[in-house]
């Protein structure tokens, strides 16, 4: 989590550089910033030891969880919706990409989510997120993003013996916005995601973590040879979810 930390954008540049600003005044604020950075870190030193046990203790379950998902029937290439249903329901992470409000480039984080509870999949993609996170300070100002998965992720054996990049391993990348889960929805996405990340939910207060979701407007499928699948948001979301439930 301490790196995090340093590395987060809201954390950069505390006191810019600036030819205006008297030396004196610069120097000042480069020490308080780094006495302020010496007691966070401290404090999250001090928490760490009972949230790892948390977390440990919670993360037990998750095994036997995937080994149950594992049993879900795959659909056949030919279901092009219900293939990407599949695939936001039987994986728990993957990549989020999003584009840096400086400079306008491409960045991207592994993250975790969850499309609903093991017995009820809604095709939703909820994430558990922080401020502390690049990915969601960039998001604030720009919400598009790209969410990519691949079957080589599943546990417990992934694709096999067979290359993540070959087409017959399924992946699927989802277009769309990110924004915060209204009130409404909070106690929805909260049960969708510490049902499949139970660690989730003794993650300190402090940073900020909240609920969102990615409103997928289409969805990019390659499972089978002969090119990738355009999905809209209406066939993603319309996919019938039966052979989905546990």
């Amino acid at each position: 989590q301490v790196p995090r930390l340093l590395e987060s954008p809201c954390c950069i540049d505390p006191c810019p550089q600036s030819s205006n600003m008297p030396v004196t005044i610069q120097n000042r604020c480069n020490k308080a910033w780094g006495m302020l950075l010496s007691v966070a870190i401290i404090i999250l030193c001090r928490s760490s030891v009972s949230a790892r046990e948390l977390s440990k203790a919670a993360e037990t379950v998750r095994p036997s969880l995937h080994l149950k998902l594992a049993e879900l029937p795959r659909p056949d290439p030919s279901q092009a919706a219900r293939m990407a249903r599949w695939l936001a329901h039987t994986l728990d992470w993957g990549t989020l990409a999003v584009t840096r409000f400086k400079d306008h480039t491409p960045i991207a984080g592994a993250v975790s989510f969850s499309d609903g509870r093991p017995d009820s999949p809604s095709g939703r993609l909820f994430f558990y997120l922080t401020p502390m996170d690049e990915l969601l300070h960039n998001l604030h100002h720009s919400p598009s993003a790209a969410f990519t998965v691949t079957e080589a992720q599943r546990l417990p054996q992934g694709c096999g013996a067979t290359d993540p990049e070959d087409p017959t391993c399924a992946k699927a990348t989802f277009l769309g916005t990110v924004a915060a889960v209204p009130e409404p929805d909070l106690d929805l996405s909260r049960q969708a995601l510490f049902s499949r990340h139970p660690a989730m939910a003794s993650w300190p207060e402090g940073h900020g973590f909240a609920c969102y979701e990615l409103h997928v407007a289409e969805v990019h499928l390659l499972d089978y040879y002969g090119g990738m699948k355009v999905i809209s948001s209406q066939e993603y979301y319309g996919a019938s979810p039966e052979d989905l439930v546990l």
